[in-house]
């Protein structure tokens, strides 16, 4: 019990890390696109989940869309292996990565959907895509330590 209480308040701290200009863009901001993308991907797949709160729910998915990117974008644009490059260079390398994985991700999540029984329950639709996003966010992360260390490999050379 006492070591799942550690684990508990060591995850605590890290989630919410102090509130500074740092953590504002690199931890917060990242955390807000990974919710966003979450939340986009069950939109896809269950939109009868948005319709039941707004009307307009192309906002909601646009607006969806945009946080996802940013936050994903704050994510890259902070990542070690960029940090050698002159800030037009990381900011074009963070663009293009950020939007071939956003949209990457809503191809594959729309190619799935096909396979998907229209009449399927809004609650497994809704594990269906947040799995699908997790699995996507987990192995663009994975990526992107594995460039990082490689990156890092390089230097002490």
């Amino acid at each position: 019990m006492a070591v799942i209480l550690r684990n508990c308040a060591e995850f605590c701290r890290n989630l919410f890390q102090p509130f500074n200009k740092e953590t504002l863009l690199h931890h917060y901001t990242p955390i807000c696109g990974v919710i966003s993308h979450s939340l986009f991907t069950m939109h896809v797949l269950s939109p009868e989940i948005v319709r039941s709160w707004t009307m307009n729910d192309l906002a909601v998915s646009n607006g969806l869309l945009i946080v996802s990117t940013i936050g994903i974008g704050a994510y890259i644009y902070g990542r070690p292996h960029l940090s050698e490059f002159r800030w037009v260079d990381r900011t074009e390398h963070t663009i293009f990565a950020t939007v071939l994985f956003n949209f990457g991700s809503l191809l594959m999540t729309v190619l799935l959907k096909g396979f998907i029984p229209s009449r399927a329950n809004v609650a497994l639709k809704s594990f269906l895509a947040l799995f699908i996003s997790y699995f996507l966010l987990s192995r663009g992360r994975k990526y992107f330590e594995h460039i990082d260390s490689q990156a890092s490999r390089e230097k002490r050379k």
